[in-house]
């Protein structure tokens, strides 16, 4: 009993998981050598000897002993072993930076970024101008980040509880990735009891995510529990639970949401992420909040939704509204085969062994699974507030058929309000799917939802897009494709808007691959006139190098001196061909 005692709350924290190790085994050897010698043993000398020669080559193995398991390009920013967990932040190779707790978990990364302060955003949406939160979790520390953020346009304070001490000590490594906000006051205690002991009333209490199947983990997610949140929330306070879908079957969600709603009846879904690979949802304790539109606007004004491509845009929260609990909770346990009314409790937390089984068995709510969820809400409750909505969420948990579905949200499903609404929606969920596509290896599918995402939208974004668009083509060798893509997105023969004119000379380039000439300089009639239009027919008249063509590159390059002279000897001179212009100006 001494020996667990110490190791754990006396050696582990003072010399780490390796050092701990090390002196265990020169305690052991020495133990051993010093019993050989009362023992009288005739070779007691040389085994002395051994037995020191195996301490140091014990000490030295146990001291560069490393728990975590580091994949190629990785290293270990920081780390501490202490008697609740070793924590570890660990950076790849592209400056991404981990938490990993006791080399089993990830608490969170940077690369999450996004979803991360979302988690504390949308709650600030739904919750406007609370005057004290309480974060259940720091991890990173960007949730809690964002939480600050967003209380400081309304003066408001935020307090963490964080279960490990561990997480607290390495949360300098992640100051790089926070704001500028002040820091939230933490607290290093168990979210549930600090909630239970706090004499402070608080307006937001907002519950990071956890791994479910994690011991102690599920009693977060009891009728006891959120009955205490509910008593410890001040007049119109608001409780939000994050769940992460990724790490629960269909029947552990019914069961936390039915729980979440017998304690707080009237409360809402949200959808949290954009992606149907890691989905996560979030119960809210309080129903449509008519100020959020308002809300939502007043924190973008203030800078702080400016990283969030859903939040930022108008009608942004309406988006991400599944529906209320009493609707949404059978329609899900219906399409999902689930046919038990339980409810959680502390002395029967199914939670935690059904979503390690869960987890271990690969039938967690991602992917197929996520986008059933969502058209089952969606179907259950009917047409919202926009008829592009639905096909935009379904965008989301789709891998498959996304573009179709994003399709369908830029005619607005028949309803002209639909389709303005959904249009800001249809280009960051189809750039951000289009990103993670090409990524993964699909360029053609990342292009074609660049497409979407240009067709849903106007001036530099749509040409950002549409270049977006023809850059995965081209990466997929698809150049006709590009073309018929720029030709949809730039109709018709007309001159382009100055901030679309780099479509044209994307159309012509792409034209020039093909050895389309005539397409080329047709691309190039139709750039305004400025400084990109000369070097561009001065490519175009390079660019025919053989007999058939020098008639067309004769035309371009005369027109190229006619509106520039100066301009088409410089960049003759830059392509070192300016001999060559100069002689085919010339000819008759």
């Amino acid at each position: 009993l001494a020996g667990a005692l110490v190791a754990g709350f006396l050696s582990v924290p003072l010399l780490g998981v390796g050092g701990t190790f090390a002196a265990i085994a020169a305690l052991a050897a020495a133990l051993g050598a010093a019993s050989a010698i009362a023992s009288g043993a005739p070779r007691r000398k040389a085994t002395v000897v051994a037995a020191l020669a195996l301490v140091a080559v014990a000490a030295l193995a146990a001291l560069r002993f490393q728990p975590e398991r580091l994949h190629a390009g990785d290293r270990i920013v920081s780390r501490v072993d202490g008697p609740s967990a070793s924590v570890a932040v660990i950076e790849d190779e592209h400056g991404t930076r981990r938490l990993v707790a006791n080399d089993r978990y990830t608490l969170g990364d940077t690369a999450s970024r996004v979803v991360e302060r979302r988690e504390a955003l949308l709650p600030f949406v739904l919750r406007p101008r609370p005057a004290r939160t309480v974060v259940i979790g720091l991890a990173t520390g960007i949730t809690a980040d964002a939480a600050c953020e967003a209380a400081l346009v309304s003066s408001g304070t935020v307090v963490v509880a964080e279960l490990l001490p561990e997480v607290v000590r390495l949360a300098p490594a992640f100051e790089p990735f926070l704001g500028r906000a002040p820091r939230a006051r933490v607290v290093v205690a168990d979210g549930r009891r600090y909630l239970a002991r706090d004499e402070a009333l608080a307006d937001l209490v907002v519950s990071d995510i956890f791994a479910p199947w994690q011991p102690g983990t599920a009693y977060l997610y009891t009728l006891e529990h959120f009955s205490s949140v509910r008593a410890h929330l001040g007049p119109g306070g608001a409780f939000a639970l994050w769940l992460p879908l990724f790490q629960l079957s269909p029947s552990s969600l019914v069961l936390i949401l039915r729980t979440f709603e017998t304690a707080f009846p009237g409360s809402r879904l949200y959808a949290g992420s954009l992606e149907g690979e890691r989905p996560i949802v979030l119960a809210f304790s309080r129903g449509a909040d008519p100020g959020a539109g308002v809300e939502r606007r007043r924190l973008a004004l203030a800078g702080v939704l400016a990283d969030d491509p859903v939040l930022s845009i108008d009608g942004g929260e309406a988006a991400l509204d599944l529906g209320p609990l009493e609707v949404v909770v059978p329609a899900v346990a219906s399409a999902f085969s689930v046919r038990d009314d339980r409810v959680q409790r502390d002395d029967r937390p199914w939670v935690e062994f059904e979503a390690a089984r869960a987890y271990a068995r690969g039938l967690a709510l991602t992917g197929a699974r996520f986008e059933k969820l969502v058209l089952a809400a969606d179907l259950a409750c009917g047409p919202g507030e926009s008829a592009g909505w639905h096909a935009v969420r379904a965008s989301w948990a789709s891998a498959g058929s996304a573009r179709g579905h994003l399709k369908s949200a830029l005619s607005g499903n028949g309803s002209v309000r639909g389709r303005e609404a959904a249009l800001p929606l249809v280009h960051a969920v189809a750039r951000t799917r289009s990103a993670a596509l090409s990524a993964a290896g699909d360029p053609l599918a990342g292009g074609e939802l660049a497409a979407l995402a240009a067709l849903a939208s106007s001036g530099n974004e749509r040409t950002k897009a549409a270049l977006a668009a023809t850059a995965a083509f081209r990466k997929a060798g698809a150049l006709a494709r590009a073309e018929a893509v720029l030709r949809e997105i730039a109709p018709g023969d007309a001159l382009l808007p100055p901030d679309e004119a780099a479509l044209a000379l994307e159309g012509a380039q792409l034209a020039l691959a093909r050895r389309d000439a005539d397409r080329a300089l047709a691309w190039l009639f139709r750039v305004p006139e400025g400084d990109a239009f000369v070097p561009g027919l001065v490519l175009v008249a390079v660019a025919q190098d053989s007999r058939s063509e020098r008639a067309l590159a004769r035309k371009a390059l005369v027109e190229a001196y006619r509106r520039d002279a100066k301009t088409a000897e410089r960049e003759l001179q830059r392509l070192g061909v300016l001999a060559w212009g100069r002689a085919l100006v010339g000819e008759r």
